[in-house]
């Protein structure tokens, strides 16, 4: 009977390496089920208003022209990869 309440407390132990704060195992006992219930979580902030989102248009028109100035560079990257 000695073994058995070892293996039960080891077990037990090695479970609760891998439960959550609060949770009560399946061979957990009955007075483990008295604990109170841990707090309800922080309340959860509002989301960002919706001028936030609006992304505001800087007048500015992206079209980039790129010149490569070294062909012989180029040909030496695809080379590689």
């Amino acid at each position: 009977a000695n073994i058995a309440a070892n293996v039960t407390a080891n077990y037990l132990n090695f479970l609760s390496k891998f439960r959550p704060m609060g949770f009560s195992t399946p061979l957990s006992t009955p007075r483990d089920l008295l604990v109170p219930p841990p707090p309800p979580p922080t309340t959860i902030p509002p989301p960002p208003s919706e001028s936030m989102h609006r992304i505001q248009d800087d007048g500015v028109h992206d079209d980039p022209k790129v010149e490569l100035e070294s062909k012989d560079l180029w040909d030496q990257f695809h080379q590689h990869g």
